[in-house]
């Protein structure tokens, strides 16, 4: 069925070696609040259009990086761009966006039980009990409730410049694929900004695990 798809990607730079003890877990709060930033400036339509096309959406945050990906078929490519190049505008979000995105990560700090998890036990085996490495991607209760709305906007505008970020797209492609996601992120075009540097320094161990 979906032999013919395309993929297309964002990666963006960012994730827990780019976070302090403060900002833990601000990477992937800010995965989720671009997807209901994406749904406001869609005037609420975002996941009926994704239903009404049969395109798929996910964002992943990694220990280094961000992932935004939309896939489906090459017809709807377009539109899928339009989606994806959104993700590069200003966060358009209240309050109560925000509260509601945080109170859903905090659920799922609490629900998934990532402390417990065997992926937390080899980390702390692999970087070290007290590395940052070893912390969960979703920061803690603690330094969610700090993060405010402005310190978030300021952070995505970081996070999302030009020399921190790509597209990445393969699969099914229409032949003016590129033309296209070029015209549709050209309204959305990010700041000039400084790359971002790893502000988590390298365990001891680092390429020298013993199996």
């Amino acid at each position: 069925e979906h032999l013919h798809s395309f993929a297309l990607s964002l990666y963006v730079r960012g994730g827990a070696i780019y976070e302090t003890e403060h900002t833990a877990g601000i990477s992937h709060l800010i995965e989720h609040l671009v997807f209901r930033s994406i749904n406001r400036y869609m005037g609420g339509s975002l996941y009926k259009t994704l239903d009404r096309l049969g395109l798929a959406v996910e964002g992943v945050t990694y220990r280094e990086f961000l992932q935004f990906t939309i896939t489906g078929a090459p017809k709807h490519f377009s539109t899928a761009a339009h989606i994806l190049s959104l993700a590069l505008a200003p966060l358009s979000l209240s309050k109560e966006d925000l509260e509601t995105e945080r109170a859903r990560v905090k659920a799922e700090i609490r629900e998934e039980g990532e402390k417990t998890s065997l992926d937390f036990f080899t980390d702390r085996i692999l970087y070290g009990d007290d590395h940052p490495l070893a912390r969960p991607i979703t920061g803690t209760a603690g330094s969610l409730e700090k993060m405010s709305l402005s310190l978030l906007k300021s952070e995505k505008e970081a996070l999302f410049s030009k020399e921190n970020l790509f597209f990445y797209l393969s699969g099914g492609l229409p032949e003016n694929a590129v033309e296209l996601l070029l015209q549709r992120t050209a309204a959305y075009s990010p700041m000039h900004g400084k790359r971002r540097e790893a502000v988590v320094p390298k365990p001891d161990a680092y390429f020298k695990r013993n199996a």
